[in-house]
């Protein structure tokens, strides 16, 4: 955890130096950036659960 995690109550030096803040100037979409990730995740998932089954299978025959 960072050492300058602290309850809000206490933070009142920290609070201090941010400031006030200002709302978002623009509003990002990022909901179609993961999309073609997923894809890659995916496939990678599928790709080592064959592997797996595939040396499961292969240790069965070998001991029969």
């Amino acid at each position: 955890m960072c050492n300058r995690t602290r309850v809000l109550s206490s933070s009142q030096e920290d609070l201090e130096i941010l400031g006030e803040g200002q709302p978002p100037i623009e509003e990002v979409n990022l909901s179609g950036k993961h999309n073609r990730n997923q894809k890659y995740i995916w496939a990678t998932v599928a790709v080592a659960i064959g592997i797996v089954v595939f040396f499961i299978l292969n240790r069965r025959k070998r001991l029969d």
